[in-house]
């Protein structure tokens, strides 16, 4: 039976504040901010949002990342939001909702009990959490599995600390240029959305994620994203694919910048012989990023930045829920079109000033 896909535009400060803190503590490279700008960060940290942020250095993806997808969850569109929504939830709610239990039908039934006495600090819950956790694909199960009965007797304070630190040492400086972004560029997708179907707007908003049907979902949740350009990153909850998309150039400021853009980001992909031979690579298959690397003779990290490139250039189509990049032909083709905008003559006003 096909699933009428409906969409829904959130943008959110709260999920852009904590999508920072995953690039910060994670150490992302290959961000468009440029891999100087994590380490810039964490040399901008205070010494006591450092030594908050210790507890949870190995463990990113455990909270954080359940975080990014509780922002949209409970509807938290900014960082006060978000603060709120930590101190008035259960205990019980925090921990299980933290573990990622909601991105997996069916996994409440099986698993709730023994996160709850993992959290306890039951250790034999523990051990059987990692066995039946991995049977259901929840692949942070042996990881809560450790993780879980450290952090639980402060979860709630220690996420509240971090967060309020963050945004005073960090991210409150940015707060109103990015929430501006954030509001231009959902503003935009909204627009996109009325003459685009739902798996065709999600192609457009994210420069080639695609859409797969899975069991179960009926709505794709679209966050913009200014830190993580250009990837895009997805997650789930309950019937809802979350996914967090990088905002288009035109959102960062004037049309003419946005042009300027994409010109330099497609001109920086052609000056590079790798990256030429990757497009004819991936335009004859689709490929992985190993199989990518074994047929360049390069290293997976050198792939890796180069995929990065491409993916900002719009040139890449990577199916949902796979790693294997085929070519956008349709996005070579506007290249053209890009340089003739380019070259278009400023606007001039009657006392002949550009605009």
């Amino acid at each position: 039976m096909t699933v009428e896909l409906r969409v829904d535009i959130f943008p959110s400060v709260a999920h852009e504040m904590v999508t920072q803190m995953i690039a910060v503590v994670g150490k992302m490279k290959n961000l468009e901010v440029g891999d100087r700008w994590p380490h810039e960060a964490r040399s901008a940290m205070s010494p006591q949002l450092r030594k908050a942020v210790t507890g949870f250095e190995l463990n990113i993806h455990g909270p954080w990342g359940s975080l990014t997808d509780m922002t949209y969850a409970h509807r938290w569109a900014s960082v006060d939001d978000l603060l709120h929504g930590l101190e008035s939830m259960t205990d019980a709610d925090l921990i299980l909702q933290i573990a990622g239990i909601d991105e997996f039908p069916g996994a409440h039934q099986l698993l709730d009990d023994l996160l709850l006495r993992t959290a306890a600090g039951d250790r034999a819950a523990a051990r059987e959490l990692a066995t039946k956790g991995q049977a259901l694909s929840h692949n942070r199960a042996r990881e809560l599995a450790r993780w879980l009965p450290r952090a639980a007797p402060r979860l709630r304070e220690s996420l509240i600390e971090i967060t309020s630190l963050w945004r005073r040492d960090l991210f409150g400086v940015q707060e109103e240029r990015l929430a501006a972004i954030l509001e231009r560029d959902a503003k935009a997708k909204l627009e996109m959305a009325r003459r685009l179907s739902p798996a065709d707007l999600l192609e457009q908003a994210t420069n080639g994620f695609v859409w797969v049907d899975q069991p179960g979902l009926d709505t794709i949740a679209l966050l913009p994203t200014w830190v993580m350009r250009p990837w895009t990153v997805d997650g789930r909850v309950g019937s809802t694919a979350i996914i967090s998309y990088p905002v288009a150039d035109e959102s960062l400021g004037g049309n003419g910048n946005a042009i300027a853009a994409r010109a330099v980001k497609l001109a920086r992909v052609l000056a590079d012989e790798s990256r030429v031979r990757a497009i004819q690579l991936m335009a004859a298959e689709p490929m992985g990023l190993q199989e990518l690397a074994d047929k360049l003779g390069l290293r997976k990290s050198t792939v890796h930045h180069h995929i990065a490139e491409l993916r900002a250039a719009g040139l890449l189509r990577v199916p949902m829920g796979t790693k294997r990049y085929s070519l956008r032909p349709e996005a070579l083709d506007r290249f053209g079109a890009t340089l003739a905008e380019l070259a278009k003559p400023a606007r001039t006003n009657r006392r002949g000033k550009t605009r």
